[in-house]
């Protein structure tokens, strides 16, 4: 993951979850709260099954902040 990012985790996003009850656990999507550490700026990416929170970041997959 780039320098400029710090993963804080798997957050709750009900979109996920629901489908995440059904499948195993390694084709579960999660969202993943992430903070720039040069700005302080608070965003969240969607990290799919088999992928990294960095490469999720790489490909811009952020997900909605209101």
């Amino acid at each position: 993951m780039s320098k400029e990012w710090e993963d804080n985790g798997v957050v709750p996003n009900i979109s996920h979850d629901i489908y995440n009850i059904f499948v195993p656990d390694s084709e579960a999507t999660d969202t993943h709260k992430v903070t720039n550490t040069q700005t302080g700026q608070e965003k969240y990416v969607r990290v799919d099954p088999g992928q990294t929170t960095g490469k999720a970041i790489a490909n811009g997959q952020w997900e909605c902040e209101d």
